[in-house]
């Protein structure tokens, strides 16, 4: 019996760790997330600044 709940309370220690880095690797994952989020608005809004500077450039173009 004592064999038996020093087995179960291994594995609810191992249980707790496993948990405690799922959290700690979820909130990473969270963060990296974010950034990619950030960059990509931000490489979003050179995009359409670049497009609308091309475009400015075509329509000054003369007419063939």
């Amino acid at each position: 019996m004592l064999e038996e709940l020093d087995l179960l309370a291994a594995r609810v220690l191992q249980l707790a760790t496993l948990t405690q880095q799922m959290r700690e690797e979820n909130n990473s994952l969270r963060f990296q997330l974010g950034e990619s989020q950030s960059e990509t608005r931000l490489l979003r809004s050179r995009l359409d600044a670049a497009r609308a500077r091309i475009e400015t450039l075509i329509e000054k173009l003369p007419a063939s």
